[in-house]
C-alpha cells in the first residue's frame, strides 16, 4: 500500500503536471521521432502514476484476505504495466521513468516473488523427499550443480 500511495503523490512531488519547459535534448527527440508534444506525453505519465497507485493501494487491501488471491495477481499486472508505461509514453523526465520502473519491479517482486505465489499451498512447496517422483536421484545437489557452475565461471571469463 506504501508503493500504491507513493505511486499516487509521486506526479505531484516530481511537478510533472506543472512542467512546461523541457531540456533541448527532449524537444529535438519529439520533433525528430514525430512523437506528442512532451507536455502532454508528461501528463498521460502523470495520471498513469496517479491512476496505477490508487489501484496498487486497492488491491493491496483486497490482498490482505486470504480468499482474494486474485488481488495479488492484479497488482503484479499492474506492476508489469508500470515496467512499460515510461517506454510507451515516451516519458520526457529521467526521474518519473526511474519512479516508475523502481515501483514496478518492487511490486511484481513484494507480489509475487517474495511471497508464496498465491493459490500455492505451503504443504505443496514443501515436501520432504528430495527426490522428484520418476527420478533415481536428485538434481538439485551440489555434485549434479557443480558443472553448471563451472559452465558459468568459463562462459563469465
Amino acid at each position: 500500500m506504501g508503493l500504491g500511495l507513493w505511486l499516487a503523490t509521486a506526479p505531484f512531488v516530481f511537478g510533472v503536471f506543472d512542467q512546461t519547459e523541457f531540456s533541448s535534448a527532449v524537444q529535438s527527440v519529439t520533433e525528430d521521432r514525430g512523437l506528442w508534444p512532451a507536455a502532454f506525453r508528461n501528463t498521460l505519465t502523470g495520471w498513469n502514476d496517479v491512476i496505477c497507485g490508487g489501484l496498487i493501494m486497492v488491491f493491496a487491501a483486497f490482498s490482505m484476505s486470504p480468499r482474494n488471491g486474485w488481488a495479488q495477481w492484479a497488482n503484479a499486472v499492474i506492476g508489469v504495466w508500470l515496467l512499460g508505461a515510461g517506454i510507451l509514453f515516451w516519458a520526457p523526465s529521467a526521474a518519473v521513468y526511474s519512479n516508475d520502473m523502481l515501483v514496478g519491479a518492487l511490486v511484481v517482486a513484494l507480489t509475487l516473488l517474495i511471497p508464496m505465489m498465491p493459490g500455492m499451498s505451503m504443504e505443496g512447496m514443501m515436501d520432504e523427499t528430495d527426490t522428484p517422483p520418476g527420478w533415481t536421484y536428485c538434481p538439485s545437489t551440489y555434485l549434479q550443480r557443480i558443472p553448471i557452475i563451472a559452465l558459468g565461471v568459463v562462459g563469465w571469463c
